[in-house]
């Protein structure tokens, strides 16, 4: 094999191994604070929650990447940074929040239950804390597809 193929071939391994880890090696954890996770076998209703706070966006504070961005775009096209960031939050109970629920009650309706947000009736509730957002994920050809 010659030089830049093996170079090449060694990026491809190490690009496909970090990726694969940053994809697929969540970071997600369970917090167990009592009981056990066996007594949720039989439970047919799920509540759902989302937390937000202190949520890093590429490595920093959400609200310092928010006003970072916000001023770069309103630099370039006044009112579209305000808009962005309109969007930024109403994207999470629009979109992100009820596509979350709808994939994980695909699974979870194999075992004849049900998760959803507000869910009153629900003996337990799982809570949702994301800690990260990697926003530079909505680009290219990626960002046409359908959420």
């Amino acid at each position: 094999m010659k030089t830049p193929v093996k170079l090449l071939a060694i990026f491809l391994v190490v690009f496909i191994a970090t990726a694969s880890f940053g994809q697929f090696g969540s970071t997600a954890k369970l917090k167990l604070v009592t009981g056990s996770v066996k007594t949720l076998k039989t439970e047919k209703e799920y509540n759902l929650q989302y937390d937000y706070t202190g949520v890093k966006v590429g490595g920093i504070d959400e609200e310092d990447y928010l006003n970072d961005k916000v001023k770069k775009m309103d630099a370039k096209d006044p009112g579209s940074g305000e808009k962005f960031k309109d969007s930024w939050f109403s994207d999470r109970e629009k979109r992100f929040e009820p596509k979350f629920e709808e994939l994980l009650n695909k699974d979870i309706n194999q075992h004849s239950a049900k998760a959803s947000k507000d869910n009153k009736s629900a003996k337990y509730t799982i809570l949702l804390k994301t800690d990260y957002i990697e926003p530079g994920y909505n680009i290219g050809i990626s960002k046409n597809l359908p959420l």
